[in-house]
């Protein structure tokens, strides 16, 4: 048998919410230079001048971003920049079970419409793995987004080694990569980027008190909750026998409270 709780007498035990803790995130969108550097270069051919990147000011989505210049090369061309202080540790965090990462590319020279490629860029144990990339060949800000499990990352040079995303890994860096090819053409190209942002996806339990699966154990989780017990609409994968006795009633609607009221 439902109980109907009144929703305006759980207002202030709801906003006691925490926060779950099954991924971690990094993101910047200010690109301070003490904040980034080009930790690695790799090339396989002519190289006249090093790869250089740095903040500028205005310009950005919005703001200021990081210009990655490559000049003077031919063949093929990868710098890594790794950003300060964006370590992930398994050990210590929790087994990886994915990474999600988004950037705002823009194209500022280029080659016959091709543009420097921009991906994911972490390092482990001394080793350097790319993740897929994207080009942008155009001159205005677009957004990347890409979902990234641990057998789709490359090792260059490719000596076909993968990241180990277990619990007994090593701590990975976190930055990106900007990678491109001339065909034995001499040039050089140019690339704008902004709002770097990388999720992290562990092997933590995540917390049963959110109830809509945002990530986020808040008021929106108990209203979620109440609509639910009330015989209304519950989110996708939820009911309301939150106990798991096989049926609705108000022990249901005390376990809730009484996850709601525990960090996880």
């Amino acid at each position: 048998m439902r109980k109907f709780i009144p929703r305006a007498a759980l207002i202030v035990v709801a906003l006691a919410g925490v926060a779950r803790a099954d991924f971690v995130t990094f993101s910047d969108g200010t690109f301070s230079n003490s904040d980034w550097s080009i930790t690695n270069v790799y090339s396989t051919g002519f190289v006249g001048t090093p790869p250089t990147g740095g903040q500028v000011a205005a310009g950005g989505n919005p703001g200021s971003y990081r210009r990655v210049d490559h000049l003077q090369f031919t063949s093929t061309l990868i710098s890594y920049h790794m950003r300060e202080g964006a370590v992930y540790t398994p050990s210590v965090q929790g087994a990886v079970t994915s990474m999600d990462f988004e950037i705002d590319v823009m194209a500022i020279i280029n080659l016959n419409g091709i543009n420097v490629a921009v991906g994911l860029a972490i390092e482990q144990n001394g080793h350097y793995y790319m993740g897929p990339g994207t080009e942008n060949a155009l001159g205005e800000w677009i957004r990347y987004s890409v979902h990234i499990e641990q057998q789709q990352f490359t090792d260059i040079p490719q000596t076909g080694a993968q990241p180990d995303f277990s619990s007994s890994g090593g701590p990975i860096r976190l930055g990106f990569y900007c990678a491109n090819d001339n065909t034995g053409v001499f040039a050089s190209r140019a690339v704008g980027l902004d709002n770097w942002y990388i999720r992290i996806a562990d092997d933590t339990p995540g917390c049963p008190a959110d109830f809509d699966g945002d990530g986020t154990v808040d008021f929106f989780d108990y209203d979620a909750f109440v609509a639910c017990f009330e015989g209304g609409a519950c989110p996708p994968g939820k009911t309301a026998d939150f106990d798991g006795d096989g049926s609705v009633d108000f022990f249901d609607y005390d376990a809730f409270v009484v996850a709601f009221e525990t960090p996880c």
